[in-house]
């Protein structure tokens, strides 16, 4: 794993019961328009299901010993039920989106992702 990763690379977090729509559509737009994008699974797993039961396998995990959310210009959160309240569970998902709202820097939010209360 690459120990320092470009200030223009995208993280979209994954959780179980996301909307895959949402996340994978993201990851391939990203992919088309050579934008570097890593999936990250909020778990320590990397296999994640979405609410279709599609199985997604994750780039990465917030539980990687060399994880950091400082190595992602923009977060990413995919909507989904009961994707949505497992992101909002995730205490170091919730801490880092309140760090980047006070400190103005992008993120993204998709359908009922933006609902989540930090």
């Amino acid at each position: 794993m690459c120990c320092k990763l470009a200030p223009n690379r995208v993280a979209l977090l994954v959780a179980e019961g996301l909307e895959e729509i949402e996340g994978l559509t993201v990851v391939d737009l990203l992919f088309r328009a050579g934008i570097p994008c890593d999936t990250i699974s909020i778990v320590p797993e990397r296999t994640v299901t979405s609410s279709h039961k599609v199985t997604i396998v994750c780039d990465r995990s917030l539980a990687d010993e060399d994880f950091s959310f400082a190595d992602y210009g923009l977060v990413v959160l995919p909507g989904g039920v009961p994707g949505t309240p497992n992101l909002a569970a995730c205490m170091p998902l919730t801490d880092e989106l309140c760090r980047r709202m006070a400190a103005h820097e992008p993120v993204a939010a998709i359908c009922a992702a933006p609902t989540i209360q930090i």
